[in-house]
């Protein structure tokens, strides 16, 4: 497995990214360490409620403050991801050698569309070329699937709070 994908997900941190805002801290905090104010502003969210989020996701491990500055009489906490993509829990049926890699997006039908044309185009690349080593080649399915879990018509509510809020 790649290295940036880290331990399967436990069911609780599966369920901590299942908020579509903490997807969007996580890929935030991936390229780099930011402070919780620094997200909000950078993602056009109060706060208050970015703050709420990333305590969450620091309890459930999937993000670390990497340091911490004094600023005008406060102590910022700069944050980061672990990664931004993930291994779900595995599935009873799942196969032993499987691999898998999952992210969660905020995108429009067109543009999972678009997103699905390159993963196509990427498959053809790897169909036209054969096994740098035939004789130690094996024979792997490849599934690429687009799921839609929430939109913003959805009252989907985690932690008991409806999403978009911190409270």
């Amino acid at each position: 497995m790649p290295k940036h994908l880290g331990p399967p997900l436990t069911e609780g941190q599966y369920q901590l990214i299942a908020h579509p805002l903490r997807i969007r801290i996580l890929h935030a905090l991936s390229s780099g360490e930011l402070t919780a104010a620094q997200v909000a502003d950078h993602l056009g969210e109060t706060r208050g409620n970015v703050h709420y989020h990333i305590q969450k996701l620091n309890a459930g491990g999937l993000v670390e403050v990497t340091r911490t500055e004094p600023n005008g009489g406060i102590l910022e906490r700069y944050y980061r991801a672990a990664t931004a993509r993930f291994r779900g829990p595995k599935q009873p049926d799942e196969p032993r050698d499987a691999r898998a890699v999952e992210t969660w997006l905020e995108r429009t039908t067109a543009e999972v569309d678009m997103l699905l044309e390159t993963f196509e185009a990427l498959l053809g690349v790897w169909e036209r070329v054969g096994s740098a080593e035939p004789e130690q080649a094996e024979t792997w399915r490849v599934t690429v699937r687009f799921e839609r879990v929430a939109s913003a018509d959805d009252d989907d509510r985690v932690d008991g709070a409806p999403s978009g809020t911190g409270s």
